[in-house]
């Protein structure tokens, strides 16, 4: 057991709070789809983020290498970029390998590579396995109807709303059994709509229109973590004097876990 305490029980505190890694991994993906057309202010610095903006370098460097029949991208130990350059790759023309450790090649990936082939695309398991690496042959994808069980990760859904707008037919999405994280997926249609996406989400169906993303504004700043912030209430909530200054916060914020604001009013 670790025991904690402060002898004075008063905190006077100023800091900047890290980015979301939530909103920096969808405005990655949504940056690279329109080919950098905007600057990206205050992107996380986490491993993840990290991870993803290496593999989508590697992926826009390949662009110019014309003699690899496959161009190998390795997401490293990042799970949300595993399963959103699925549907990525899924939609660039050419022939991609994508890897990444041991331990992540063997995370579900399964139902989104099942959904992705429904609707046009050519997505294998290298292996035969059920286990990445994965073999993408990316091409314009048809799109249209499909369902998916929305019980088991909202980022598969993600992935396939966040490049749905570059589907031929767009994309409607039927969701099966009980939806978990709505408030991602929530982040997800709000962050596709402030870059012109038509998108809505009603229940157990989401429904995208066939239309790229557009954006005319030169840069997209990430508002800070609320889940890092919450924290910092629970602080304020058992100190006896207390003034600490979070920055980055957006009060009308993409984020879920701004009701931590409105759930630690009533202390």
């Amino acid at each position: 057991m670790i025991e904690l305490s402060h002898l004075s029980k008063i905190i006077n505190h100023k800091l900047k709070l890290p980015a979301s890694k939530s909103i920096s991994n969808r405005l990655l993906l949504i940056h690279y789809l329109m080919d950098a057309s905007f600057s990206i202010e205050n992107l996380s610095n986490c491993n993840d983020t990290q991870d993803l903006v290496k593999a989508l370098e590697q992926l826009k460097e390949s662009r110019y290498n014309l003699t690899e029949s496959n161009t190998i991208i390795d997401v490293g130990e990042a799970g949300t970029s595993y399963r959103f350059l699925t549907a990525l790759l899924a939609t660039l023309p050419g022939n991609y390998e994508l890897h990444g450790s041991e331990k992540l090649m063997k995370r579900p990936i399964t139902a989104l590579v099942e959904s992705l082939n429904r609707v046009g695309a050519t997505i294998a398991f290298k292996n035969n396995d059920g286990n990445g690496p994965l073999m993408i042959k990316g091409k314009t994808i048809v799109g249209g109807n499909m369902s998916i069980d929305a019980s088991v990760s909202s980022q598969f859904i993600t992935a396939l709303m966040l490049v749905a707008p570059y589907f031929k037919e767009g994309l409607n999405i039927q969701l099966k059994g009980k939806v978990v994280s709505v408030s991602y997926i929530n982040m997800t249609m709000n962050l596709m709509k402030i870059f012109g996406a038509e998108v809505n989400f009603n229940d157990h169906y989401i429904q995208i229109k066939p239309k790229p993303y557009q954006y005319h504004v030169g840069s997209y700043r990430v508002e800070s973590d609320w889940t890092a912030a919450s924290y910092w209430y629970a602080f304020a909530v058992l100190s006896e004097s207390c003034k600490i200054t979070l920055q980055g916060l957006f009060e009308k914020s993409l984020q879920g876990d701004r009701i931590v604001a409105d759930l630690f009013t009533i202390y």
